[in-house]
């Protein structure tokens, strides 16, 4: 498959990881059987991970939390958060967490993300022929 999109998103209020790919030779289950088997596979990378690189990680995921300067900007910053149904101070406790956040707590994240059953799955092109 040729991965069009991967990372945390928001749509029509509902946050979380998108995965937006397309395949001339996999059907929509197939992608999503890949999806799951390449999240798995994320479990050895996070348990390798030391203090000096979750700090680094830590680190440049930081900036990001910070609430806009620019006007414009803000304003998109607190409608999405308007739409999540978040208080304005939500970046500010995401930072928070993220400053004590332990590679228990992202292995212990990525179990819950596995374990998800609220998945959403879109998918259009041909019907599978089974």
């Amino acid at each position: 498959g040729y991965a069009l999109f991967a990372g945390f998103h928001q749509v029509e209020g509902c946050r979380g990881l998108l995965f937006a790919l397309q395949s001339p030779v996999c059907e929509a289950a197939g992608i999503f059987d890949h999806i799951r088997a390449f999240l798995r596979e994320q479990w050895q990378a996070l348990a390798a991970l030391d203090d000096t690189a979750l700090s680094r990680y830590r680190d440049a995921l930081l900036p990001a939390l910070s609430p806009a300067k620019a006007n414009l900007a803000r304003a998109e910053q607190l409608w999405q958060l308007h739409l999540a149904g978040l208080p304005e101070v939500h970046l500010q406790r995401v930072q928070q967490a993220l400053t004590a956040l332990t590679q228990n707590d992202l292995l212990q994240a990525h179990e819950q993300l596995l374990s998800a059953s609220d998945w959403r799955v879109l998918a259009s092109g041909a019907p599978s022929l089974a």
